[in-house]
């Protein structure tokens, strides 16, 4: 973009990607805030290769350009559905909380309005997990009480 000066003469103008130390709003795009993200957050190595994993395919699938503050809960949502629509909650939910923190963070920094991962449902845990019991406790558990014996 071009303006001119004072002088009468043309000059470039660059709108900046930082403005007081902060990327502005409008410039930043999904490649550029999860860079920022994994820079800025300190996470546990283990927790960080499951939410680069995430957060590579997320950029596959949104697109590396794609500004972040044009993403909505309906983007999330889709993606979710179709990377790990078939996988069991635990997985899915696990995802979602990468993309979670994400956006969290990318809500701290004002560059979307409010985190769109928070309208995205958890899915329920099916059933529950079994207990492994041990010295008999499986027996005492699986006969049902049947109070004090009397004896005529």
């Amino acid at each position: 973009m071009r303006r001119m000066s004072a002088t009468g003469r043309s000059v470039s103008t660059v709108t900046p990607l930082y403005k007081e130390g902060r990327y502005t709003a409008d410039l930043v795009n999904v490649a550029t805030a999860i860079e920022t993200y994994f820079t800025q957050m300190d996470l546990a190595a283990s927790t960080e290769r499951v939410y680069r994993f995430t957060l590579n395919a997320f950029i596959e699938d949104a697109g590396p350009k794609t500004p972040i503050a044009d993403l909505s809960a309906d983007d999330i949502f889709e993606f979710l559905s179709d990377r790990y629509g078939d996988k069991s909650a635990g997985t899915y939910n696990r995802n979602r909380t990468a993309l979670c923190s994400f956006f969290t963070f990318c809500a701290r920094h004002d560059w979307i309005a409010a985190n769109p991962v928070s309208r995205v449902e958890t899915r329920r845990q099916r059933g529950t997990r079994a207990t492994p019991m041990t010295d008999g406790a499986s027996e005492r558990r699986a006969v049902p009480s049947q109070g004090p014996r009397y004896s005529p």
